[in-house]
């Protein structure tokens, strides 16, 4: 066999370390992830403008320029975490409808009423995003905000056509939505006295035959 100098053995392998840390710093870094609670922390108490891309990282626990690695800008950031908050919702919707699908409507108005308000009960600030503080007037994601809140009502529309006239049920479910959120941005001692309580209220103006008026919806009180 043959045998390799002292001072060339030492050449390969100073080369051999010399690729080893070329190549480990080409290799690209992991990016930093984003805890979605946390942006919405950020973001909950005043919304897309009354927060800045500092704060943002901050909250997150990130560096500023991993905010835009991750959505291109801060606008875009927003938008990201008010559709992931408005997808966890709608998913806690769809557990109630499903939970109670054989149940007369009452009961599952009052399931629908009961998981608004359990959202806002275990996640205040993902509450107050989506009730208070998401809609704004002017940016360039204001559009698509609007049009991914608009999927919850919708959604509870979708439900509420089982029980009642099409007419009725877009009229319904904007007020059943409101209603139930202010419970959910103040939640109740007894959250399931309360969901009763909107599921009679709101059952008893739904219409089974023809549309409803303006007037029997809002005419559904709170006290």
């Amino acid at each position: 066999m043959e045998q390799i100098p002292l001072h060339r053995l030492s050449q390969l392998l100073n080369l051999n370390r010399s690729v080893l840390i070329q190549s480990a710093a080409a290799m690209p870094r992991p990016r930093a992830r984003l805890d979605p609670a946390a942006v919405t922390l950020a973001f909950a108490p005043d919304g897309l403008h009354g927060a800045t891309s500092a704060a943002v990282a901050r909250c997150a626990g990130v560096a500023k320029p991993t905010v835009y690695a991750h959505s291109g800008s801060k606008e875009g950031m927003f938008l990201a975490c008010v559709e992931a908050e408005v997808e966890r919702l709608l998913s806690e919707l769809s557990d109630a409808e499903f939970d109670t699908r054989s149940f007369p409507a009452r009961a599952r108005l009052a399931a629908l009423a009961e998981a608004i308000i359990e959202h806002g009960r275990t996640s205040p600030a993902a509450a107050r995003l989506l009730h208070q503080t998401a809609r704004h007037a002017s940016s360039r994601v204001a559009a698509d905000v609007d049009a991914a809140l608009a999927r919850l009502p919708a959604r509870l529309a979708s439900i509420l056509r089982r029980d009642t006239t099409p007419e009725c049920a877009e009229r319904v479910a904007p007020a059943l939505l409101g209603a139930a959120a202010t419970f959910a941005l103040h939640p109740p001692r007894d959250p399931d006295r309360v969901a009763t309580m909107l599921g009679d209220a709101f059952t008893a103006v739904l219409d089974r035959s023809e549309p409803a008026s303006d007037d029997r919806v809002q005419s559904v009180g709170v006290y």
